[in-house]
């Protein structure tokens, strides 16, 4: 199975990807700053947190055979705890 054109995968501060998602639709912006909740993904052990962006990559590419393009966002984040102190 082909990959989707649209990728986001999420990366920890200094870790690999944590997170990978792929659609045939783009995703909506990401931009530093912005909190995204995680406590419904697979495997999230952490849901009193939230991951807030750190940075964000763009990562273009074309298929040639195919002749369709690529979007890929590599979204760099870090987990704070979103609980009131």
């Amino acid at each position: 199975m082909s990959e989707q054109p649209y990728v986001v995968e999420f990366y920890p501060e200094g870790g690999d990807c944590w997170e990978r998602l792929e659609s045939q639709t783009p995703f909506q912006a990401f931009h530093v700053g912005d909190v995204v909740q995680h406590a419904f993904w697979h495997g999230s052990k952490s849901p009193e947190t939230a991951l807030l962006v750190t940075r964000v990559e763009h990562v273009l590419w074309k298929e040639q055979k195919a002749g369709c393009t690529h979007h890929k966002l590599m979204v760099h984040v870090r987990e704070f705890d979103q609980q009131p102190s």
